[in-house]
């Protein structure tokens, strides 16, 4: 049966033509030779009407493209998927059997009608039956040649080999890769039913399994892992582009983990401290190069967040507190609970309560120094030195601290006293920690000297509470969400 489009388009000796050949691919007992016979019959018929199939459902996006074709000994095929698509350019990759083959298509007439200039648009290149790396090569050397080309693979044709390794490369480049599939009886394929079908990309679906292990590795904070694994890579990789796509992602990786180590608050000024010059240079190469490991706009807010912290940096000073640095310390202890290192949060937590306390201190009370502080400020609002002193062992329950450092709970005590409404808030909020019994939790953890590790939903009280007195240091409603946004490590897809 001939479909309606075919005689909507063919002439009347060419519908008569192809209803016999349709009646012979039908007639169980055709011979063979009978039916090959008559496939090349019709297809100069098949040729000028082949890209009118509306069955031919190609991607329109697919179509102008730089056109790779492995070449078999049957031009046919190549020259129907390649009108159907209309390259910029077409590479017929052959064998040296089906060099021939490679040769009659581009010379096939209605092939060259396709371009003005078809010497410059039909190249023929030579690929192996047997060697898989060779023709990775050969494919990568035509994408090295066209730079800034789009390009489609067609991988019908020629033995097995050369297929599947021609398809391979190609998704391994993210390449779209096209197939012929038509019906064929007695191994033959009966005339306008191919059919272009896209090939899904099983790296974009699935991705290699390393680099799925990298991503899973960066995103749950486990950067030396990570890093380590793009070794284990290397010694397996030969292809150059490769390895150097591979080198940008590894240093991508190191300046995270130099990151989340606090390399931005060394005492002495060397070049990993630097961490936002260090994002900023992988930044630079990754867009040189076309790589795209995370949101740009994300990157570009990190770079921005690690600049106000390095610019609070004094050489030697071993503690600075300010509220950049103690959203950069809240933003780690969520990347340690999102990997279910609930005792190293809280421990990151339970530095954010003193530097909050330090910061309200040092920046609204002139107590810049708790080993030796000033107490003008509290003296002046209560009265004297000691009504001050008798209202914090009121408060606090225990002597005033003289003669030792402040420890986290005399600064809490402290700011209960003031008449700030934001201290009272931080104040408050303490203590509702503590009467919750939420410190003692953190007292005996682990990584406080203790022997009980915390739990999930301990961490997450903790953390709620403190998240609370951090957003109240830091400034207005909403100023935590906003800088936390800038601190928060990207996530990352890998695609090399």
């Amino acid at each position: 049966m001939i479909p309606e489009w075919l005689h909507a388009r063919a002439s009347e000796p060419e519908i008569r033509k192809l209803a016999e050949v349709f009646r012979l691919f039908a007639d169980e007992g055709a011979d063979r030779e009978k039916l090959s016979k008559s496939t090349e019959e019709v297809a100069d018929i098949e040729k000028r009407l082949v890209r009118h199939n509306p069955e031919q459902l190609v991607d329109p996006e697919l179509k102008g493209r730089t056109l790779i074709c492995s070449v078999g000994f049957r031009p046919l095929p190549v020259i129907l998927t390649t009108l159907i698509v209309h390259p910029e350019m077409l590479y017929l990759l052959h064998s040296t059997e089906s060099q021939r083959a490679a040769e009659e298509i581009r010379d096939d007439s209605i092939i060259r009608d396709l371009w003005p200039n078809p010497e410059e648009r039909i190249i023929l290149r030579s690929l192996s039956v047997t060697d898989a790396p060779e023709n990775y090569d050969h494919l990568r050397n035509i994408l090295t040649e066209n730079p800034n080309g789009s390009f489609l693979v067609d991988s019908s044709g020629g033995v097995k080999v050369m297929g599947l390794s021609l398809a391979a490369a190609a998704f391994w480049h993210r390449v779209p890769v096209v197939y012929q599939l038509g019906e064929e009886v007695k191994g033959i394929v009966k005339p306008f039913s191919a059919k272009l079908i896209t090939l899904d990309n099983p790296f974009v679906h699935f991705g290699s399994t390393e680099l799925r292990s990298i991503q899973n590795l960066f995103q749950s904070g486990n950067y030396d892992a990570a890093s380590a694994l793009c070794d284990n890579m290397r010694e397996g990789i030969r292809d150059l582009p490769t390895l150097g796509k591979l080198d940008i992602l590894q240093e991508f990786i190191h300046v995270f983990s130099s990151w989340d180590s606090f390399a931005h608050s060394r005492l002495e000024d060397d070049p990993i401290r630097k961490t936002a010059e260090m994002l900023r240079a992988v930044q630079v190469k990754m867009a040189r190069f076309g790589l795209n490991f995370a949101d740009d706009s994300v990157i570009t807010d990190n770079i921005h967040f690690l600049e106000e912290i390095e610019s609070s940096w004094t050489v030697g000073q071993r503690s600075i507190n300010e509220r950049f640095r103690l959203v950069d310390i809240y933003a780690s202890s969520q990347r340690r609970a999102r990997a279910g290192k609930y005792d190293d949060a809280v421990a990151r937590l339970y530095r954010c309560l003193e530097m909050s306390a330090s910061i309200c201190l040092d920046r609204d009370c002139g107590i810049d120094n708790l080993r030796n502080p000033n107490f003008r400020f509290f003296e002046k609002i209560l009265g004297d030195r000691r009504k001050m002193e008798a209202a914090f062992e009121k408060e606090a329950g225990y002597a005033f601290p003289t003669g030792r450092s402040l420890g986290l709970r005399d600064q809490m005590t402290l700011l209960g006293l003031s008449s700030q409404p934001v201290h009272r808030q931080v104040a408050g909020n303490y203590r509702r920690m503590y009467k919750e019994k939420l410190l003692e939790m953190r007292n005996r953890s682990i990584l406080a000297h203790g022997t009980v590790p915390i739990s999930e939903d301990e961490y997450q009280e903790f953390d709620r509470l403190t998240r609370t007195i951090v957003s109240f240091v830091v400034g207005k409603k909403g100023d935590l969400e906003r800088l936390l946004q800038r601190a928060t490590h990207p996530d990352i897809t890998i695609e090399l």
